[in-house]
This record gives C-alpha cells, sequence and structure tokens, in this order.
C-alpha cells in the first residue's frame, strides 16, 4: 500500500515513528477510498473529502487527514489541487471539557466499577493529562513514568506520587483505537451520557483549567503538561528555551496544588461553589464525601435543603437530612484542625476551591 512512501520519508526526515504510522494509516485509507494509482487528480481528492464529510468528520479533522494526502503528492510527484475547504477558526473548534466536579466523580465511581487496567489508566490520565497518544505507549519504571511526548514535545520523566501508585500497576500499553473504545467504555459503565465529542483529552483540559484557576506558576504548568519548546517560546520567548529546569522540582511544585490527587487519596476537597449553585447533593454523593473517612467527620455543605437535629442513638453527634434523603448522622463538634461553617455564615476561604463545607 502507499502508506509505506509516507511512512519512509517521515522517518527519513526524523519524525516521530507513532507519527509516520499514523500519516500511514491515513494515506491508507486515502488509497482503499480512491484505488491504488501513481497519479491522482482533483475528482478523487473530492472522493476522499466526500467520504470524509459522510463520516461525520469535523472541519478541523478534515483538514489534518488531508495533510498526509498531500506529502503523498510531493513524494508521488502530482500536485494536489487548490481546495476552496471552509476556513475553521478557533471558536468553531469545539473541545469538550469535564468540569471539576464531574472529574471527581469519575474517579470516585471508577473505584467501584471499572477494571484494573481502565482504572491505570485514568488514574495516569487525571494525574498527567496525557493526550490519547501518549497514554497508548507510556513507559512505567520503578517510581516513575516515562512519556514519549506527541506534536513537537520532548520525552519527560514524570515522578508517580503515592496516590497513584496502586492504580499504575494495572497498566499496558494500547493501540490508540483500542484506548478510545476503552474511554467510550468506561463512560457507559460510569452512566454517564450526552458525552459526544468527550475523550481523554476532555480530561487534559480539565487539569490544565484546574491548575491555572489555583494560580500554579504558568511555566511550570506548561512543563508538566509537555507542550512543545516552540508553544513555550511563544509565550515565555526564549526565556523558555535557555531556562534549566528540573522536572522533579516541577512535579512536586504541581502536585502541592493539584486537584485530583486528593480524590485518588480518598480525601475531601472543595468544589467550585458556582458549579453547584443550590441544588442539593445526592444521597450518593454525600456517601462518596463522607466513606473514605472511615468515620463521618465532616457534615454536609451548608446548601439549601439542609437541615440537622440531636441524634438520639449518638450523644454529641447529629442527623443531617437533604429533604427527603437518607438521614446521616456526624459529630456535632468539627475534628482537630477543622472549623465550623455555620448553614447561613460566610462562605469559606476561597483557596479552599470552595465547596462550602460544613467544616474547613
Amino acid at each position: 500500500m502507499l502508506g509505506h512512501l509516507v511512512y519512509d520519508d517521515l522517518i527519513a526526515r526524523g519524525k516521530k515513528v507513532k507519527t509516520a504510522r499514523r500519516w500511514r494509516s491515513w494515506v491508507n485509507r486515502f488509497e482503499a477510498c480512491c484505488g491504488a494509482k501513481r497519479e491522482y487528480d482533483r475528482s478523487d481528492v473530492i472522493r476522499y473529502l466526500s467520504w470524509m464529510r459522510q463520516q461525520g468528520f469535523s472541519d478541523d479533522s478534515t483538514a489534518v487527514m488531508l495533510r498526509p494526502v498531500r506529502l503523498l503528492a510531493q513524494v508521488q510527484g502530482w500536485r494536489f489541487p487548490r481546495l476552496a475547504l471552509p476556513k475553521v477558526r478557533d471558536s468553531d473548534v469545539r473541545r469538550p471539557v469535564f468540569s471539576y466536579r464531574e472529574v471527581c466523580e469519575i474517579i470516585e465511581r471508577g473505584k467501584h466499577v471499572l477494571s484494573e487496567r481502565e482504572l491505570a489508566y485514568l488514574a495516569l490520565a487525571t494525574t498527567y493529562g496525557l493526550r490519547r497518544e501518549e497514554l497508548a505507549d507510556l513507559k512505567v519504571g520503578d517510581g516513575v513514568v516515562t512519556v514519549d511526548t506527541v506534536k513537537g514535545g520532548v520525552v519527560t520523566t514524570h515522578r508517580v506520587p503515592e496516590a497513584i501508585k496502586p492504580y499504575v500497576a494495572g497498566y499496558r500499553p494500547a493501540g490508540i483505537t483500542y484506548l478510545s473504545l476503552v474511554f467510550r467504555r468506561m463512560i457507559s459503565k460510569l452512566g454517564l451520557v450526552g458525552r459526544e465529542g468527550y475523550g481523554w483529552h476532555s480530561i487534559r483540559r480539565a487539569l490544565v483549567t484546574e491548575l491555572v484557576s489555583c494560580e500554579a506558576p504558568l511555566l511550570s504548568v506548561l512543563r508538566f503538561m509537555r507542550w512543545s519548546n516552540a508553544s513555550l517560546k511563544g509565550q515565555f520567548g526564549m526565556v523558555a528555551i535557555y531556562a534549566v529546569h528540573n522536572q522533579a522540582d516541577i512535579d512536586e511544585s504541581i502536585f502541592q496544588l493539584h486537584p485530583f490527587l486528593p480524590v485518588w487519596r480518598n480525601e475531601v476537597r472543595g468544589e467550585r461553589s458556582e458549579s453547584i449553585g443550590t441544588s442539593p447533593l445526592t444521597s450518593g454523593e454525600v456517601a462518596a464525601i463522607m466513606k473514605p473517612q472511615g468515620v463521618i467527620s465532616i457534615l454536609l455543605p451548608p446548601i439549601l435543603g439542609t437541615s440537622e437535629k440531636p441524634c438520639a442513638q449518638n450523644p454529641g453527634h447529629v442527623d443531617v437530612s437533604l429533604g427527603d434523603n437518607p438521614k446521616f448522622c456526624g459529630p456535632a463538634q468539627p475534628p482537630d484542625g477543622w472549623r465550623r461553617v455555620a448553614a447561613n455564615g460566610p462562605p469559606p476561604p476561597s483557596n479552599l476551591s470552595s465547596r462550602r463545607l460544613a467544616y474547613y
């Protein structure tokens, strides 16, 4: 098949094997659609473009998948036709992203319903914001994970935090198509609906969003997320190129602010108040907050529908309920190091990423 021509050209010019393989597969699709020829013309390219439209590819994906065909034209020596394709504006590109609350719920539910291998993928994706291509072929060693970064980035070795070490053991390399299937299977197991267009990159966007919102140093975020030096140079000029960085130090600083590691450690963490509003939590969500503590040491968020009264069975405790939901019993006094927030009192400090817990 003609894909090997493009593959050999890319490898000869020093491109990554993963990139060469992906472009080869796209050229093979073009050949399957238009037949094997020594030279193609405008009608062939239009036929391939029509096929992509019928398959439902977006304008952005269509433009990307035409690039290998352009290279094939150069290699074979025929002229790629000029096409009046619609200009893809940045605002037209869909970039689905999970909210902080959604990622936390995915992790909590996933611990109960996902397989060992699926949990490994989820732990790595939520910790490092891995692209699908990166997640496919990691090198997992003793306390470290090496990422063969795509899109021009350098190979990066990250430290594995203690919170996800038990889950990383289940990791197995996989093809990118298989990983897409795994993601959709996970979404189905977790009972999430209306997630067309979502993928591993939706988790990556969520992680970036949260790190920026908690004011992590921007250069550290870019290094941690493995953007290429060209991207960094665009943001910081030659400072990004000349500045010596220690990836272990960057990892440590990001882990201190990481939004999802506390969930893997079974710790309670705050929620953005604007994503909750006045909607009561369900009893399942309450249980998810309390259960990891071993004992119910944290009461419900002070939101509409919450009520409490002294517990008849456990002196010093209170029964807390949300409307018609089941009651939960918790200590009336806050644990050591925690402070009570009255239901009608002020919100907690903003640096708690504020879920407005009953204690903080």
